[in-house]
């Protein structure tokens, strides 16, 4: 069962009237293999907020969700977010092999479901899982195969 992150448990030191009925609830569905996810918000004001979410190495990407929770208020108002993931096959900071984002709305009195297909920024030429750029072997499925896939067995 995936545990759910907060962003910025700060948060609720920025604005300690948050409304517990009102967020965001997001759930990240990988494409690749991540060591990390990072996840950004950016609201109204126009602040960023960011967090890292580390990713367990068993985990097999094709069926991970990541899941987390946005609250309005603080730095993220009380209207629109664009929010950001993107995924890190080694530590987050270093280059993103996948990535999504999307802008939504916090709507009063309701925990609104968000989910975000990161989807790879670069091609998969040999359909392991890890773009061509990230690839140690980018022709050669076997030498890094998916996990569960026959030549990974």
């Amino acid at each position: 069962m995936p545990r759910p992150w907060l962003l910025l448990p700060a948060l609720a030191a920025l604005c300690a009237c948050r409304d517990a009925n009102t967020a965001l609830s997001l759930s990240l569905r990988l494409q690749g293999p991540a060591a990390c996810v990072r996840l950004s918000a950016t609201g109204e004001p126009g602040q960023v907020l960011t967090t890292d979410i580390p990713v367990e190495a068993s985990a097999d990407f094709r069926t991970r969700v990541l899941t987390a929770a946005l609250y309005p208020g603080g730095a993220l108002g009380q209207g629109g977010v664009e929010v950001r993931a993107q995924g890190f096959a080694g530590a987050c900071g270093t280059s993103p092999s996948q990535e999504a984002q999307r802008t939504v709305r916090f709507v009063e009195g309701a925990v609104t479901p968000v989910e975000l297909q990161l989807l790879l920024l670069d091609k998969d030429g040999d359909g392991d899982g890890s773009p061509d750029g990230q690839d140690c072997a980018p022709t050669d499925a076997e030498r890094f195969p998916r996990p569960g896939s026959e030549s990974g067995r």
